[in-house]
């Protein structure tokens, strides 16, 4: 059984960002995200937005624009998320690269995908 496994079992309402490469940007940067949606509710006048997230890895930012809807929209909008969750890394290139390797073993494994679905 992997970490992941055992935490869906332990924490099955909770996130699994428990990993080294769950976080891959300054946690600073979701606090920008969710004041970007206060900013957006503000100055658009609206009761709705789309958010559309490039990128989603383990879905750390996907919960920060959630939290960010929950506070200003009242979840009255919408997230939706892209990423391929495949390996991407030319290794030739980054052969030497420990957190290309890693990266590389979460997608192939299907692990970042998992993560992101619970």
């Amino acid at each position: 059984m992997n970490d992941l496994e055992e935490h869906k079992i332990k924490d099955k309402n909770k996130p699994y960002l428990n990993h080294k490469n769950a976080v891959l940007s300054a946690p600073i940067r979701h606090l920008f995200m969710i004041a970007t949606v206060e900013y957006l509710k503000k100055e658009k006048n609206t009761d709705f937005i789309d958010v559309l997230e490039i990128g989603s890895w383990f879905g750390a930012s996907t919960l920060s624009w959630g939290q960010g809807l929950s506070l200003y929209f009242d979840n009255k909008s919408s997230i939706t998320c892209i990423d391929a969750w495949e390996p991407f890394f030319d290794m030739e290139v980054h052969d030497k690269k420990d957190y290309a390797l890693e990266m590389e073993n979460l997608l192939e494994s299907n692990f970042a995908y998992e993560a992101f679905l619970h």
